[in-house]
């Protein structure tokens, strides 16, 4: 998974599910850092940020300068989070 990037589709074989299609959308990386999806790169940086991914503001017009990781996943992110974006349709055809 090194080198993908956030928004990237992925097959599920990656993660031992075959058959399926997997979309990255986020992670973390080891000391539990967001990642996030417009800071290009995968290096920890600290941004000012207004809302959004990994800070949500307790009152309107409030910015917080945060430390974030870029979206190219690298051997630092621990975590990586995924959605189901397609199943195979024989897949689908057991579950109903």
């Amino acid at each position: 998974m090194i080198g993908k990037n956030i928004g990237d589709v992925v097959s599920g074989d990656i993660a031992g599910m075959a058959g399926y299609t997997l979309k990255l959308t986020g992670g973390t990386d080891k000391d539990g850092f967001a990642m996030r999806g417009d800071l290009p790169g995968s290096a920890r940086r600290k941004i000012l940020v207004a809302g959004g991914v990994g800070y949500i503001p307790k009152a309107e017009g409030v910015k917080r300068r945060k430390s974030m990781r870029g979206h190219e996943i690298s051997s630092d992110i621990s975590q990586i989070n995924t959605v189901i974006v397609d199943m195979a349709k024989n897949l689908l055809r057991n579950i109903r």
